[in-house]
C-alpha cells in the first residue's frame, strides 16, 4: 500500500506496461515473466484474466478470491529461465520436495521428511528452503492443502469434514481458519461462490 493513501501501487510502477495480459478471453489463469522496470530483470507471475461479472459492488469475497495467492500454481517450465539465484535448494532438490508433498499431501508430514527428501539437515533444509520459495516450509505445506481443498470443494460434493481430512488438516476447523487467513472467506462461502 502507498502510506497514507490506503491505495495500492499500480503493477506498472513496478512492472513494465504490458495491458495485452489483461485483454485475454476466458478464465484459466496463465504463466508469464513480468519485466521489472528499468531492468532487465523479471519475475515470474500467475495472471488471472479479469472476471467480466465482478463489478466494483462485488461482493468482497468474491474479489479476494480472483486475487487469491497462488504461488505453487505458476507453471514455471514454460517460462523463459530466470537468473540464476545463489543459495537456496538446488533445482533438482526443489523438485523432489514438490513432488512429495503432491503426493503425500493428505498425510502427516514433518520437516525431517522433507528435509531426508532434499538430502539436508533439518537446519539447513529449512533456511534453504525459504532463500528457494521465498516462504517457509510449514507456509508453502499449509498453502498447497488450501489449494487442493479449494480444488475438492468445486469439483466435488464431499463434506467440508471429509475434505480437510482428505487434505491433510486435522479436522474442518483447523482448514477453515488457514482457508479464511489465505483467502479472507469460508469453504463453504468458496463452494457457494463456485457454484
Amino acid at each position: 500500500m502507498i502510506e497514507g493513501s490506503g491505495r495500492l501501487p499500480s503493477l506498472w510502477s513496478i512492472f513494465e506496461r504490458d495491458d495485452g495480459l489483461f485483454r485475454r478471453q476466458g478464465r484459466a489463469d496463465f504463466s508469464v515473466r513480468l519485466l521489472i522496470a528499468g531492468s532487465n530483470d523479471s519475475r515470474p507471475a500467475l495472471v488471472t484474466p479479469p472476471d467480466q461479472r465482478m463489478t466494483a459492488s462485488s461482493n468482497p469475497a468474491n474479489r479476494n478470491l480472483h486475487a487469491r495467492p497462488r504461488l505453487g500454481s505458476i507453471d514455471v517450465s514454460t517460462l523463459p529461465p530466470a537468473p540464476q539465484a545463489y543459495g537456496g535448494l538446488s533445482p533438482g532438490a526443489m523438485r523432489r520436495v514438490r513432488e512429495y508433498v503432491e503426493l503425500h499431501l493428505g498425510e502427516s508430514i514433518d520437516l525431517s521428511m522433507l528435509a531426508g527428501v532434499a538430502g539436508l539437515s533439518v537446519h539447513h533444509f529449512v533456511r534453504q528452503f525459504k532463500q528457494s520459495a521465498g516462504v517457509t516450509p510449514h507456509f508453502y505445506l499449509t498453502q498447497k492443502r488450501v489449494e487442493r481443498a479449494q480444488e475438492m470443494l468445486v469439483q466435488t460434493d464431499l463434506s467440508l469434514a471429509e475434505i480437510a481430512f482428505a487434505v491433510g488438516f486435522f479436522d474442518q476447523g483447523h482448514l477453515a481458519r488457514h482457508f479464511r487467513h489465505m483467502l479472507g472467506t469460508t469453504p463453504r462461502e468458496f463452494r457457494w461462490s463456485q457454484r
